[in-house]
């Protein structure tokens, strides 16, 4: 008997029609849930699926207006600037939700477009706007757009309650201009604000975080230049990070603080928060601290038993880094990784010596006296000048061995040595950690771009010369291999 050839249940306009049916069976706020998960771009597309989903995108919670990339390049800045700018504007206007998960905009602007900035705040205030993010990177000409207590007494006076900015539960001010007063207004009168960050803020001098009912978790601070001082008193604190020149800066009553980071650019050294201040952070689990490295030392007056992640960068490594590392190991007796970042601060202003010396010479000496080596020797000397920056420098290890107490530390699996130069330093570091590291796992080197080739490899055969079988050597980007080299 013939078999029936098995038949199709649904040819492809018929699928579609059963997927339409399937979503049209859905609630208005699962397709509004799907929607806030597109691009607004997108989530405007689905207008044209059908007349039920012509206005489901207006109800979005979720506005990104992140057009950066059209800032680049700079070519009719206005013009981008303006149709950015009606592009938010329409975009609010036909908005029907009550609420908003997310607003951020991020775009090329600046005070001049006041006006219209301070209106989206405001609209989406009053929509009790969760997360709120205001990015007008690059900020030219440092016209910063100014965020003021205002724009909400506005909101005030509309509605005559405070419950419409009070479901703010992360602000983040990159390149805007914001005061500590208005930060500290926000902050007691946000009772679910729980993350906070600034960045590059001119008008922020003082901040104080102080209050027992303070519910913030996470706070950042960075590249502000008018900080002078931050206080912080938040039981609630989680994390706090700060990046800048060096402040007055006062930290207590901060029981879950479990992840700090104080750094500051290459000119500004943290010196003032090892020691003394460390000690009052004894549940600390990550630490990222900048400093010169006697300051290290001073962890010799700590006990950190929680920390778990260690990262320092040092710009003048020396000898007392192979001390500072002993007092380290001994106040992080639980230590698993830790990453020591080496900034060649000489190296680097050489070598931009280095090129503008080159465009001089270019510039002022003809083209066949310089085949000929005929321009006074001046080269010669800035190249021996780049050479040297390369060796070490500081307080050298020299010819006689100094020698530094051994402490073996047994919970340390991983090690990472950033911006490896190949000095004498760098490989006494490298060799400490292998000695005193009984649980250690990996050792990652990632060269410095100043190191040549060839000093990099006769150092990788010294480092394979002492490296134990149970430690794993890798060198430049993670490969697989044992000892990896590019």
């Amino acid at each position: 008997m013939r078999k029936r050839a098995r038949q199709n249940s649904a040819d492809p306009l018929e699928k579609d029609e059963i997927l339409e049916d399937w979503l049209s069976g859905l609630p208005d706020d699962i397709l509004v849930n799907i929607i806030s998960r597109l691009s607004l771009k997108e989530a405007a597309r689905t207008s044209v699926l059908s007349s039920r989903w012509k206005h489901l995108w207006t109800f979005t919670t979720a506005l990104n207006f992140d057009d950066s990339k059209a800032v680049i390049p700079l070519g009719n800045l206005e013009e981008k600037r303006v149709k950015y700018i009606n592009w938010v504007n329409k975009v609010l206007e036909l908005h029907r939700g009550s609420s908003i998960n997310e607003f951020r905009v991020c775009f090329d602007l600046s005070d001049a477009h006041k006006s219209d900035i301070t209106n989206w705040v405001c609209t989406v205030i009053a929509k009790r706007v969760q997360n709120l993010e205001l990015d007008f990177w690059p900020g030219r000409y440092g016209n910063y757009y100014k965020f003021l207590r205002e724009c909400y007494d506005n909101i005030l006076c509309d509605h005559g309650r405070m419950s419409s900015f009070r479901c703010l539960r992360s602000l983040r001010f990159f390149t805007v201009n914001v005061s500590g007063e208005t930060l500290e207004f926000l902050i007691h009168n946000c009772p679910l604000l729980d993350w906070l960050y600034v960045d590059r803020s001119k008008n922020l001098v003082r901040l104080k975080v102080v209050g027992s009912s303070i519910q913030l978790k996470h706070l950042e601070v960075l590249s502000c230049l008018s900080l002078q001082e931050i206080e912080i008193s938040a039981p609630s604190l989680l994390s706090f990070k700060y990046f800048g020149a060096e402040i007055k800066l006062r930290i207590e009553n901060v029981p879950r603080l479990v992840d700090l980071s104080v750094r500051g650019g290459y000119m500004d050294e943290i010196t003032y928060f090892v020691g003394s201040k460390l000690c009052c952070l004894p549940q600390l689990k990550t630490l990222e601290l900048d400093s010169y490295s006697e300051v290290y030392t001073q962890f010799s007056e700590c006990e950190l038993p929680n920390l778990y992640l260690l990262k320092l960068r040092v710009t003048t490594p020396n000898r007392e880094s192979l001390h500072g590392l002993t007092c380290i190991m001994k106040a992080c007796p639980f230590l698993q990784k830790l990453m020591l970042q080496v900034d060649c601060l000489l190296c680097s202003l050489m070598r931009n010596m280095l090129l503008c010396f080159n465009q001089l010479v270019v510039a002022l000496v003809p083209n066949r006296a310089r085949e000929k080596g005929q321009d006074g020797g001046a080269w010669d000397i800035v190249i021996s000048l780049y050479d040297s920056c390369l060796e070490d420098h500081g307080r050298r290890l020299g010819k006689k061995k100094h020698r530094f107490p051994n402490y073996s530390h047994q919970h340390l699996k991983v090690a990472e040595l950033h911006g490896f130069l190949g000095r004498q330093v760098d490989l006494q570091v490298a060799f400490y950690l292998l000695q005193n590291a009984t649980m250690l796992g990996k050792l990652i080197v990632e060269p410095s771009r100043y190191i040549k080739k060839k000093a990099l490899r006769h150092c990788v055969k010294m480092l394979e010369a002492r490296l134990p079988e149970r430690v794993e050597l890798v060198v430049g980007p993670v490969l697989p291999a044992r000892v990896q080299i590019i």
